[in-house]
């Protein structure tokens, strides 16, 4: 029996998993015969896995159950919510070079419907053959990436193609992003052109904003969805193999001169997004504390905080008593310890920061995916509160005190 499909994404449309995913079909009101329809079924593809073959979504008709012909019934699906099941994130290594795939953030999906019968002299339901609406003219992508409620609803801001087009990350072209000489910094793209050939330009400048050099980073093909390393430490142990051919800049790209430097993403020749800058920080700092957290568009995004920070630790400990035997020791206990819950706890302070960065930590604070960077490692913490602090209000200028601890306990040998 044809099923026809009203309403689905977009062919090669980018949609957020966060955002309704509403999927419109109909059916012919009769299978034939004694048939009669009482519900769609709707088996999803993510990328190469079927997630519900044994066990497909099962719909009710719409309250308005009139189809497009009249003589068909309407049902609506929003698969938004059984999607955020099946993403993750991809949160790269500390100093990685170039570009890599980031296939745990955004997948293709793939919908089969079914029509269900119910034979009216029996009542046994019987499950039509399944129509793929999604073959290869009729794909979409899904991503991680949470649209605010008074964003648009749309992926279209964020899917490169011109030098306006935003990579993943709150920070606006052009607000300095600081990240010192031993920092690496992540940030993740999405782009659906074909075989595309991606290359990340570097332009270095001095203290006088005078440009020093220009440089061409070779990237290739690494899918519609991908993170570039474009910090200092990504850019550090690059060799003349891994500059495109196009590239005229002498290595080493962040020389002792270099006070900012630009990044944009191309395809081939052609710029595909916005200019982002970065800010060397060569200042010397008592403290240290460097943060790494997935952001709201399933990016990730990087701070040091370099104002004061101190360490402790929770502790909790779970006693029995007994009592002591006729002629106990001095060192016999009437208190003893059952078990001991210990966590080491953290705070940091930034310095003094602009209104931009301020708005940008407002995603650190919710993120679900945070880490304090050690080195070259990623340690897994927990945002426990947070705190602004305004410094002047006419500049806007604040500071901001985050209190974490480590995602694992301490292991204690009672």
């Amino acid at each position: 029996m044809a099923i026809a499909i009203l309403t689905t994404p977009a062919n090669n449309s980018i949609n957020s998993i966060y955002s309704p995913i509403k999927i419109e079909a109909e059916a012919a009101d009769s299978g034939g015969g004694t048939l009669t329809l009482v519900r769609m079924s709707l088996r999803i593809k993510v990328g190469s896995l079927y997630i519900n073959n044994n066990n497909p979504i099962i719909q009710d008709p719409d309250l308005d159950q009139t189809g497009a012909s009249g003589s068909n019934t309407k049902f609506t699906f929003d698969i938004s919510q059984i999607l955020q099941n099946y993403f993750t994130h991809d949160l790269q290594a500390q100093g990685f070079e170039a570009g890599v795939s980031a296939t745990n953030s955004m997948k293709t999906i793939g919908l089969f419907y079914g029509a269900i019968y119910k034979n009216t002299s029996t009542n046994v339901l019987t499950e039509s053959t399944t129509q793929d609406e999604t073959g290869s003219t009729k794909t979409f992508y899904c991503v991680n990436s949470a649209l605010q409620h008074l964003e648009t609803q749309t992926m279209a801001a964020y899917t490169l193609g011109a030098d306006t087009k935003r990579l993943l990350t709150p920070f606006l072209a052009d607000e300095k992003i600081k990240v010192k000489t031993t920092e690496s910094y992540q940030v993740g793209g999405i782009y659906t052109g074909a075989t595309p050939d991606y290359k990340i330009y570097v332009k270095t400048n001095n203290a006088g904003g005078s440009t020093l050099d220009t440089y061409y980073i070779d990237v290739g093909s690494v899918g519609t969805r991908f993170d570039v390393g474009v910090g200092c430490s990504n850019f550090a142990n690059l060799v003349g193999g891994d500059m495109h051919s196009s590239n005229a800049g002498t290595l080493p790209i962040i020389g002792s001169s270099v006070d900012t430097y630009d990044v944009r993403v191309y395809d081939d020749t052609t710029q595909i997004s916005a200019n982002y800058k970065f800010k060397v920080d060569r200042k010397t700092h008592e403290y240290s504390t460097r943060l790494t957290w997935k952001n709201r568009l399933g990016g990730f995004d990087s701070w040091t905080f370099d104002g004061a920070s101190s360490r402790g630790q929770n502790q909790s400990k779970e006693l029995y008593d007994k009592n002591l035997d006729f002629g106990f020791s001095s060192t016999d206990r009437e208190s003893s310890v059952l078990s001991v819950r210990s966590t080491n706890v953290f705070s940091a302070w930034s310095g003094i920061i602009q209104e931009y960065v301020r708005k940008a930590l407002e995603e650190l604070y919710t993120s679900p995916e945070v880490y304090l960077v050690d080195g070259t490692s990623h340690v897994p913490i927990q945002l426990t509160d947070s705190q602004v602090k305004t410094i002047d209000d006419d500049k806007n200028l604040f500071q901001v005190k985050v209190n974490y601890a480590y995602s694992f306990e301490n292991v204690i040998n009672v």
